[in-house]
Protein backbone atom coordinates (compact mmCIF):
# COMPACT_ATOMS: atom_id res chain seq x y z
CA UNK A 1 0.00 0.00 0.00
CA UNK A 2 1.16 3.46 -0.49
CA UNK A 3 1.52 6.10 2.03
CA UNK A 4 -2.71 6.70 2.12
CA UNK A 5 -3.25 2.83 2.15
CA UNK A 6 -4.06 2.42 -1.89
CA UNK A 7 -3.00 -0.34 -3.23
CA UNK A 8 -0.31 0.32 -5.98
CA UNK A 9 1.28 -3.00 -6.95
CA UNK A 10 -1.06 -6.29 -6.66
CA UNK A 11 0.20 -9.94 -7.10
CA UNK A 12 -2.00 -13.41 -7.69
CA UNK A 13 -1.19 -16.57 -6.84
CA UNK A 14 -2.54 -20.29 -6.13
CA UNK A 15 -2.26 -22.71 -3.41
CA UNK A 16 -0.48 -25.92 -3.42
CA UNK A 17 -2.04 -29.36 -2.49
CA UNK A 18 -0.78 -28.25 0.89
CA UNK A 19 -2.51 -25.34 1.22
CA UNK A 20 0.89 -23.27 0.78
CA UNK A 21 1.67 -20.36 -1.33
CA UNK A 22 4.76 -18.19 -1.74
CA UNK A 23 5.46 -14.82 -3.34
CA UNK A 24 9.07 -14.21 -4.02
CA UNK A 25 11.06 -11.01 -5.11
CA UNK A 26 8.34 -8.65 -3.84
CA UNK A 27 9.25 -5.23 -2.37
CA UNK A 28 9.23 -4.26 1.38
CA UNK A 29 6.06 -2.58 2.78
CA UNK A 30 2.38 -3.68 4.19
CA UNK A 31 0.18 -5.81 2.31
CA UNK A 32 -3.30 -6.60 2.52
CA UNK A 33 -4.19 -10.38 2.38
CA UNK A 34 -7.44 -11.48 0.55
CA UNK A 35 -8.25 -15.18 -0.08
CA UNK A 36 -10.91 -17.06 -1.80
CA UNK A 37 -12.11 -20.28 -2.08
CA UNK A 38 -15.55 -21.78 -3.68
CA UNK A 39 -16.29 -23.50 0.02
CA UNK A 40 -14.20 -21.82 2.42
CA UNK A 41 -13.68 -18.14 3.74
CA UNK A 42 -10.50 -16.71 5.39
CA UNK A 43 -10.57 -13.33 7.08
CA UNK A 44 -9.04 -10.49 4.82
CA UNK A 45 -5.54 -9.76 6.86
CA UNK A 46 -2.41 -7.44 6.53
CA UNK A 47 1.21 -8.81 6.94
CA UNK A 48 4.80 -6.17 6.83
CA UNK A 49 7.86 -7.41 4.64
CA UNK A 50 10.51 -6.51 5.48
CA UNK A 51 13.62 -6.17 3.52
CA UNK A 52 16.31 -9.09 3.52
CA UNK A 53 13.89 -11.61 5.92
CA UNK A 54 11.31 -13.80 4.88
CA UNK A 55 7.77 -13.69 6.37
CA UNK A 56 5.74 -16.22 7.35
CA UNK A 57 1.43 -15.71 7.58
CA UNK A 58 -0.69 -18.80 8.67
CA UNK A 59 -4.23 -18.45 8.14
CA UNK A 60 -7.01 -20.44 8.97
CA UNK A 61 -10.12 -21.34 5.99
CA UNK A 62 -13.89 -21.68 7.87
CA UNK A 63 -15.96 -23.88 5.77
CA UNK A 64 -18.99 -22.65 3.98
CA UNK A 65 -22.52 -24.03 4.87
CA UNK A 66 -23.03 -27.73 3.60
CA UNK A 67 -25.15 -28.28 0.45
CA UNK A 68 -26.01 -30.64 -2.18
CA UNK A 69 -27.87 -29.69 -5.51
CA UNK A 70 -29.47 -32.65 -7.65
CA UNK A 71 -29.08 -32.15 -11.16
CA UNK A 72 -30.77 -34.00 -14.29
CA UNK A 73 -30.44 -32.35 -17.40
CA UNK A 74 -32.83 -35.17 -19.28
CA UNK A 75 -36.73 -35.45 -17.33
CA UNK A 76 -37.73 -37.98 -19.69
CA UNK A 77 -36.66 -41.24 -20.66
CA UNK A 78 -37.80 -44.64 -22.53
CA UNK A 79 -37.73 -47.72 -20.42
CA UNK A 80 -35.28 -49.31 -21.99
CA UNK A 81 -33.15 -46.56 -21.46
CA UNK A 82 -30.76 -45.68 -17.95
CA UNK A 83 -31.55 -42.12 -16.69
CA UNK A 84 -28.24 -39.93 -15.72
CA UNK A 85 -28.20 -37.54 -12.76
CA UNK A 86 -25.54 -35.52 -11.47
CA UNK A 87 -24.50 -34.69 -7.73
CA UNK A 88 -22.67 -31.49 -6.57
CA UNK A 89 -22.51 -31.17 -3.28
CA UNK A 90 -20.03 -29.80 0.19
CA UNK A 91 -21.22 -32.49 3.03
CA UNK A 92 -19.21 -34.13 5.28
CA UNK A 93 -20.55 -37.52 4.87
CA UNK A 94 -19.35 -40.03 2.97
CA UNK A 95 -22.49 -41.78 1.44
CA UNK A 96 -24.92 -40.19 -1.00
CA UNK A 97 -28.60 -42.14 -0.06
CA UNK A 98 -31.11 -42.29 -3.21
CA UNK A 99 -35.04 -43.14 -2.92
CA UNK A 100 -36.99 -43.18 -6.04
CA UNK A 101 -40.74 -42.98 -5.40
CA UNK A 102 -42.93 -43.51 -8.05
CA UNK A 103 -45.55 -40.48 -8.18
CA UNK A 104 -49.49 -41.29 -8.38
CA UNK A 105 -50.49 -39.36 -11.49
CA UNK A 106 -54.15 -38.51 -10.08
CA UNK A 107 -52.08 -37.16 -6.64
CA UNK A 108 -50.22 -35.04 -8.85
CA UNK A 109 -53.59 -34.07 -10.54
CA UNK A 110 -55.03 -33.39 -7.15
CA UNK A 111 -51.93 -30.61 -6.66
CA UNK A 112 -52.44 -28.49 -9.63
CA UNK A 113 -49.68 -29.41 -11.65
CA UNK A 114 -46.24 -30.97 -10.92
CA UNK A 115 -44.59 -27.49 -9.64
CA UNK A 116 -47.51 -27.37 -6.78
CA UNK A 117 -47.28 -30.98 -6.11
CA UNK A 118 -42.96 -31.27 -5.54
CA UNK A 119 -42.38 -27.58 -4.21
CA UNK A 120 -43.45 -28.40 -0.48
CA UNK A 121 -41.44 -31.74 -0.69
CA UNK A 122 -38.13 -29.68 -1.21
CA UNK A 123 -38.88 -28.20 1.75
CA UNK A 124 -39.24 -31.66 4.21
CA UNK A 125 -36.52 -33.07 5.38
CA UNK A 126 -35.55 -36.72 5.00
CA UNK A 127 -34.32 -39.10 6.79
CA UNK A 128 -33.35 -41.92 5.28
CA UNK A 129 -33.16 -44.21 8.22
CA UNK A 130 -37.08 -43.89 9.39
CA UNK A 131 -39.61 -46.53 7.88
CA UNK A 132 -41.49 -43.73 6.26
CA UNK A 133 -38.85 -42.68 3.77
CA UNK A 134 -37.75 -46.55 2.87
CA UNK A 135 -41.35 -47.56 2.06
CA UNK A 136 -43.91 -43.97 1.14
CA UNK A 137 -44.04 -40.21 1.12
CA UNK A 138 -46.77 -38.18 0.22
CA UNK A 139 -48.11 -39.13 -3.04
CA UNK A 140 -45.16 -41.90 -4.03
CA UNK A 141 -44.12 -45.20 -3.15
CA UNK A 142 -40.68 -46.11 -3.08
CA UNK A 143 -39.60 -48.23 -6.05
CA UNK A 144 -36.07 -47.97 -5.31
CA UNK A 145 -33.18 -47.20 -2.95
CA UNK A 146 -29.43 -47.70 -3.06
CA UNK A 147 -26.69 -46.12 -1.21
CA UNK A 148 -23.78 -44.22 -3.29
CA UNK A 149 -19.67 -43.79 -2.33
CA UNK A 150 -18.42 -40.36 -2.76
CA UNK A 151 -15.58 -40.77 -4.50
CA UNK A 152 -14.84 -37.81 -6.78
CA UNK A 153 -13.79 -34.35 -3.62
CA UNK A 154 -11.70 -31.86 -4.57
CA UNK A 155 -9.10 -29.79 -2.61
CA UNK A 156 -11.61 -28.14 -0.44
CA UNK A 157 -13.67 -31.32 -0.06
CA UNK A 158 -16.58 -30.47 -2.70
CA UNK A 159 -17.46 -33.01 -4.84
CA UNK A 160 -19.75 -33.93 -8.32
CA UNK A 161 -20.83 -37.63 -8.60
CA UNK A 162 -22.31 -38.50 -12.04
CA UNK A 163 -24.85 -41.70 -11.73
CA UNK A 164 -26.74 -43.64 -13.96
CA UNK A 165 -29.68 -45.23 -13.05
CA UNK A 166 -31.15 -49.25 -13.66
CA UNK A 167 -33.83 -49.14 -16.39
CA UNK A 168 -37.53 -47.92 -14.78
CA UNK A 169 -40.67 -49.22 -15.79
CA UNK A 170 -43.02 -46.27 -17.34
CA UNK A 171 -44.29 -43.85 -15.10
CA UNK A 172 -44.20 -40.45 -13.34
CA UNK A 173 -41.13 -40.80 -10.60
CA UNK A 174 -38.97 -38.00 -8.26
CA UNK A 175 -35.36 -39.26 -7.05
CA UNK A 176 -34.47 -37.92 -3.43
CA UNK A 177 -30.59 -37.90 -2.54
CA UNK A 178 -29.90 -37.20 0.77
CA UNK A 179 -26.89 -36.82 2.48
CA UNK A 180 -26.99 -36.14 6.53
CA UNK A 181 -30.05 -33.47 6.57
CA UNK A 182 -29.29 -32.20 3.36
CA UNK A 183 -31.60 -33.13 0.12
CA UNK A 184 -32.67 -32.23 -3.16
CA UNK A 185 -34.98 -34.16 -5.73
CA UNK A 186 -35.83 -34.03 -9.23
CA UNK A 187 -38.34 -35.30 -11.43
CA UNK A 188 -38.15 -38.11 -14.03
CA UNK A 189 -40.58 -39.44 -16.53
CA UNK A 190 -40.35 -42.77 -17.85
CA UNK A 191 -42.48 -43.20 -21.16
CA UNK A 192 -43.27 -44.10 -24.48
CA UNK A 193 -45.58 -41.33 -25.58
CA UNK A 194 -45.00 -37.32 -25.84
CA UNK A 195 -48.03 -35.06 -25.85
CA UNK A 196 -48.07 -32.43 -28.12
CA UNK A 197 -50.72 -29.62 -27.39
CA UNK A 198 -52.09 -26.31 -29.37
CA UNK A 199 -54.57 -24.16 -27.26
CA UNK A 200 -56.99 -21.63 -27.87
CA UNK A 201 -59.37 -19.49 -25.99
CA UNK A 202 -61.75 -22.14 -26.21
CA UNK A 203 -60.17 -25.23 -27.64
CA UNK A 204 -57.13 -28.05 -26.83
CA UNK A 205 -55.82 -29.74 -29.53
CA UNK A 206 -53.52 -32.59 -28.44
CA UNK A 207 -50.75 -34.94 -30.88
CA UNK A 208 -50.27 -38.14 -29.33
CA UNK A 209 -46.85 -39.51 -30.84
CA UNK A 210 -44.59 -42.88 -29.66
CA UNK A 211 -41.53 -40.89 -28.35
CA UNK A 212 -39.00 -44.02 -30.57
CA UNK A 213 -40.73 -43.26 -33.93
CA UNK A 214 -42.60 -40.29 -33.97
CA UNK A 215 -45.39 -41.83 -34.97
CA UNK A 216 -49.09 -41.18 -33.84
CA UNK A 217 -51.20 -43.11 -31.86
CA UNK A 218 -54.27 -43.85 -32.18
CA UNK A 219 -56.88 -44.33 -29.17
CA UNK A 220 -54.80 -42.94 -26.63
CA UNK A 221 -56.65 -41.34 -23.46
CA UNK A 222 -56.26 -38.09 -22.68
CA UNK A 223 -57.09 -35.97 -19.72
CA UNK A 224 -57.35 -31.91 -19.43
CA UNK A 225 -57.93 -30.90 -15.73
CA UNK A 226 -58.56 -27.61 -14.81
CA UNK A 227 -59.35 -26.46 -11.15
CA UNK A 228 -59.47 -29.80 -10.45
CA UNK A 229 -61.92 -31.05 -12.68
CA UNK A 230 -61.09 -33.09 -15.71
CA UNK A 231 -62.42 -33.23 -18.96
CA UNK A 232 -61.45 -36.34 -20.98
CA UNK A 233 -60.92 -37.38 -24.51
CA UNK A 234 -59.51 -39.80 -26.98
CA UNK A 235 -57.02 -39.20 -29.75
Amino acid sequence: LDKNGEPYEELRGQTDAQGRFRFSHIASGTYKLEISAKNHEVDQSWLTVDEGSPTQVHLVARPKEPHLKLYMSQRVYLPDEQPRLEVHGFAPGDDLNFSIYRIDPKWVASKGGLDNALQPLRRREFDPSTKESKTEIEGGKVARSFKHKIANRDGEGAFIEMLKLDTLPAGLYYAVCTNGKLHDLCFLNITNIALVTKSSSDEVLCYVTDLKTGKPIDRAQVALIQRKRPDQGAS
